[in-house]
């Protein structure tokens, strides 16, 4: 440790000049750091499940789909319908758009003499009353109009804009820039109508976040900074101590930036929260030094030597502290949720980073400045904190069982609310409620067919779904399916049958149903295509041996998504048992999403535990690291209790605080025990050796809480929900880890009598 303490002080130059080294070659990539949102940020690339939805998007050529959606108390006025078609005109001049579709340009199947006819629903030159009231008829009832361009009240009408997807020529850029038009475009025709529009689709979606995020990153970082030093400049009152300690974590966020370019990993809505984190985190470390130094400057006439002491005490437990907030981060690199697993270990490279260029430009900032030169001991000064720590100190001793009685109390009271946790992996509920993304999805769903979608594809040989029996089999299942509240919607080759039947004998409803034979369906078929129809692409493969099952549904909770997800699995094993079968879709995506969220939960609690665990065995031995655990189980079960109560669901953000959270609160236990430690050998007397670390420790205890508590608690102010609880949820675990330090540790630690000689 000498070594360590003698170098940093003889080399504080060089290793400044290697610093800047560093930084200025990480800042070489930072503009190079892309914003992204989409299926691999959540799950991994070569996840079964993600490599089965490419597969499906590519078999059936699945162009993206934007949906625009407006209300009126009669969609079939003459006035809506020429409004329709110039919405349309507008949308289809939209970068990148290679279709719109609607209640104007939709096409119907018709019988005529001569085979089939496919025609508009209505004629454009020709928008009058008598010809809207013939489209309502023809609209009404219809399997592919109800739900997809007009509600079942006849109220909302909707269209659908395609574009490229993935396979087709797509691409990020191209998506950002239809985003951007489509956008202005509504806002212009809202201004221009009156009418309210409602957008949605994947595209929507991602590109509303990305548009949250850049909102954020404009907030949040500016924000932790001020109030960081706000923070700093009120408990130390001087400018060194409030602009030095914010260095090194500004650095550090450089470095996790730099790194981000360089690796090519983009940031993600969970990577957000990395400038608070950092911020906040890595100024415990300059706070414990400064707060150290302060007391050895008053004793020391040697700047050099309160240095040199300040770092004797100081360097093992801040390097343990930040190794397991590291841990807790680092835990989170199992996930199989790519965002999870990518701000896990840029947090962990940030926080280690934090750390080492704390150690060096602190000691080297207050040796040239010399502050706090002034100070003389003053034994009977006693600020606030220092008063409330000795009455905290004074209760533990005299009324120890009843405080850890009211713990008990409190977390027996808070823990029976944990199984009331909700599972929440929708991208939509990544925004808050209040906004235009969270308004726009509820009304789609609401009044369409919704934009969640499952998928079953099913894989027999060539001219499989040509056969009359499978036919009816998929009819069948979409039959089932119909039943079941949540599903919206349900498209597939054997509806497409059913109306070219009906349409070819005259309209009649009778005829609503699969032909016999396979003959029948193949001519009827060819009659469809040479007709000029272009629909069945996307119900089956080129030579019919691939087979797909659109079902639109309402969002569901975790547990719904599972048993819908088993019914689907039972429907198709009993219609299609001898066939290749399985269950894709963005439905699909999320309820795998969800489950990663609850096993990165678990398996990062359990190793994060495991590890740190460890290290206290190491540190104090193998009765001190159980001890050193009492203390930091109460804020991991406080907080997961209050997620219980106030409905905070377990999502991308909130699913990674449990282990963050064990990497956070063990440090202000590590520093306690230390102080402790060190107390024991010289007192050997444990009740005078927690009152000396109340007020040795205390203060920096309380002033380094307090940051993480308000460091964390501005996430409150993201425009992500996702970020909001997991700021709220945090800074109420930080600030319940403190009680849990300054009320369990001084009385486990008394009662214990752990390193007495």
């Amino acid at each position: 440790m000498k070594k360590i303490i003698d170098f940093i002080q003889l080399n504080g130059k060089a290793l400044v000049l290697i610093i800047a080294i560093v930084t200025a070659f990480m800042s070489v990539r930072l503009g190079e750091i892309e914003m992204k949102e989409d299926e691999e940020t959540f799950i991994s690339p070569n996840s079964p499940v993600l490599k089965e939805f490419r597969e499906f998007k590519k078999t059936f050529e699945s162009n993206e789909g934007v949906i625009v959606a407006f209300e009126s108390p009669n969609i079939f006025t003459v006035e809506n319908f020429k409004y329709i078609e110039k919405l349309e005109a507008e949308l289809n001049k939209l970068p990148g758009v290679t279709n719109v579709n609607s209640l104007i340009s939709a096409n119907n199947v018709n019988g005529v003499e001569e085979g089939l006819e496919i025609y508009p629903v209505i004629e454009l030159v020709d928008i009058t009353e008598a010809n809207v009231e013939k489209a309502k008829e023809k609209v009404i009832g219809n399997q592919f109009y109800e739900g997809v361009y007009i509600s079942q009240n006849q109220k909302v009408t909707a269209l659908i804009i395609e574009l490229p997807g993935m396979f087709s020529g797509g691409s990020d850029s191209l998506a950002k820039l239809f985003y951007k038009k489509l956008t202005n475009l509504v806002n212009t025709q809202e201004l221009e109508t009156g009418l309210r529009l409602y957008i949605g689709g994947d595209i929507v979606t991602d590109a509303s976040i990305e548009q949250l995020m850049d909102k954020d990153l404009a907030l949040l970082f500016p924000l932790s900074l001020l109030l960081s030093a706000i923070i700093l400049l009120f408990f130390y009152r001087k400018l060194v101590t409030t602009i030095v300690p914010l260095v090194p974590v500004l650095i550090a966020i450089v470095w996790v930036l730099g790194l981000k370019g360089w690796t090519g990993v983009p940031m993600t809505p969970i990577s957000i929260t990395l400038f608070p984190l950092i911020m906040v985190i890595g100024l415990a470390n300059s706070i414990h030094i400064i707060n150290h130094y302060k007391r050895e400057r008053q004793f020391e006439s040697n700047n050099s030597e309160a240095i040199t002491k300040t770092l004797q005490a100081i360097i093992k437990p801040c390097f343990l502290a930040a190794f397991t907030t590291a841990i807790g981060f680092g835990s989170l690199a199992i996930s199989d949720v790519t965002g999870i697993k990518q701000m896990g270990i840029f947090a962990a490279f940030g926080v280690m980073s934090a750390f080492l260029l704390s150690i060096i430009i602190i000691p080297l900032s207050l040796k040239y400045s010399n502050v706090f030169a002034e100070s003389k001991p003053n034994i009977q000064s006693r600020n606030s904190i220092t008063r409330l720590l000795l009455g905290i100190d004074r209760l533990n001793h005299l009324h120890s069982w009843k405080v850890m009685l009211v713990f008990l109390a409190i977390t027996v009271a808070i823990v029976i609310n944990i199984p009331k946790i909700k599972v929440e992996g929708s991208m939509a509920s990544f925004a808050k409620e209040n906004t235009r993304l969270r308004q726009d999805i509820k009304f789609l769903d609401s009044n369409m067919s919704g934009i969640n979608a499952y998928e079953l594809i099913i894989k027999g040989s060539e001219n499989s779904f040509k056969n009359p029996e499978n036919l009816t089999k998929l009819d069948e299942i979409a039959r089932e399916l119909s039943e079941n509240s949540e599903v919206l919607k349900t498209f597939s080759a054997a509806d497409m049958v059913k109306t070219i039947n009906k349409a070819l004998h005259a309209n009649n409803t009778d005829y609503y149903s699969i032909p016999c034979t396979e003959t029948e369906i193949a001519q009827y078929l060819f009659l469809y295509e040479i007709s000029g129809g272009d629909e069945l692409s996307s119900f089956v493969n080129e030579d019919y041996s691939v087979a797909r099952v659109t079902i639109r549904t309402s969002q569901m909770p975790n547990k719904m998504q599972k048993e819908f997800v088993s019914s689907l699995e039972s429907l198709m094993l009993s219609n299609f048992g001898g066939m290749d079968c399985e269950i894709t879709g963005f439905g699909m995506l999320m309820n795998h999403i969800n489950e990663n969220l609850i096993s990165t939960q678990v398996e990062s609690i359990l190793m994060a535990f495991g590890i740190i665990l460890i290290l206290m065995f190491i540190m104090f031995g193998f009765k001190g690291g159980l001890l050193s655990i009492l203390p930091n189980v109460f804020p991991i079960l406080f907080f997961m209790g209050l997620m219980g109560i106030f409905g905070i669901d377990l999502n991308m953000a909130t699913s990674i605080i449990a282990a963050v959270t064990i990497g956070i609160v063990v440090d202000d236990t590590i520093h306690f025990f230390f102080g402790y430690k060190n107390e024991m050998q010289n007192v050997n007397n444990p009740a005078i050796a927690v009152t000396n670390t109340m007020l040795k420790v205390g203060t920096a205890l309380c002033v380094t809480s307090l940051i993480l508590t308000l460091g964390f608690g501005i996430l409150v102010f993201s425009n992500s929900k996702f970020i909001g609880d997991f700021g709220i949820m945090s800074a109420s675990a930080i600030a319940s880890a403190l009680l849990g330090d300054i009320f369990i540790s001084p009385i486990v630690l008394i009662k214990s009598k752990l390193f007495k000689k």
